[in-house]
């Protein structure tokens, strides 16, 4: 009888929260939801008008979206994923794992519109802004970000999917695994 190598090997995430019902996992996705709405609020009319962007303009706010809302939203991911990822039985984690799951994609959506506006600038104004050194460090994520242009739906019909994707795809395995 083989055992797995593995056992006995449990991973201490108490950097990132206490347990399941870590009052703060649910504080930093209220903190990131709302940080999100604002940089959604303060930034989408730039992305309305892409012919007025400047790469300074665009790595000011992304750097300050990805502080404020997105890097803090990846670690309650990862935490809620690695908890169900090492029991998939328990059922507090199964919770939890659904409960950062939706809350993710509420967040997700607020900042789609950057995507979907990204997608709409013209080739022309994409590449003078990919092209810009200060957003060197984006550079590739911008222009990958192009290849999907003649497949994007409009921003509903794109929420509409991820919201779908909680019972589709992503119901089949961890956050932390999601793209």
């Amino acid at each position: 009888m083989s055992t797995s190598s593995a056992e006995g090997i449990r991973w201490d995430l108490n950097d990132l929260f206490s347990a399941h019902d870590d009052p703060r996992i649910e504080a930093t996705l209220k903190d990131c939801h709302a940080h999100a709405e604002a940089f959604a609020t303060r930034f989408r009319p730039a992305m309305e008008h892409p012919e007025t962007l400047t790469a300074g303009g665009l790595v000011r706010r992304n750097q300050r979206n990805w502080k404020s809302s997105t890097k803090p939203w990846a670690v309650a991911g990862s935490y809620a994923g690695l908890l169900y990822a090492a029991d998939t039985a328990n059922p507090d984690y199964q919770n939890l794992e659904q409960r950062v799951e939706q809350r993710s994609t509420e967040i997700r959506n607020l900042l789609l519109f950057f995507e979907i506006q990204w997608l709409k600038a013209d080739d022309p104004i994409a590449s003078r802004l990919i092209g810009d050194p200060t957003l060197r460090t984006y550079s590739h994520y911008l222009e990958g970000l192009r290849r999907f242009r003649p497949h994007t739906l409009t921003e509903p019909e794109e929420k509409i999917i991820n919201e779908k994707d909680n019972t589709g795809r992503n119901a089949f395995g961890p956050a932390l695994f999601r793209d």
